[in-house]
């Protein structure tokens, strides 16, 4: 399982790197530049998605 920069709305990708010192306007270009994404992430053969609910934040889990 690995996280991924996918978050259920913004508010959720503010409150997971505010903490790391980033603001509003820092995650907004994030977002601009694809760093971090709202919604849920493209899946590949083998791969299912797991929400941390606590987080917002889409998890990605390989089938071994």
């Amino acid at each position: 399982m690995h996280g991924t920069a996918c978050f259920i709305n913004i508010d959720a990708a503010l409150a997971f790197y505010a903490p790391y010192g980033y603001d509003s306007n820092d995650v907004a270009d994030k977002i601009d530049c694809n760093e971090v994404i709202i919604g849920e992430p493209e899946l590949g053969h083998g791969e299912s998605l797991w929400l941390n609910k606590a987080e917002g934040r889409y998890f990605i889990l390989i089938k071994d």
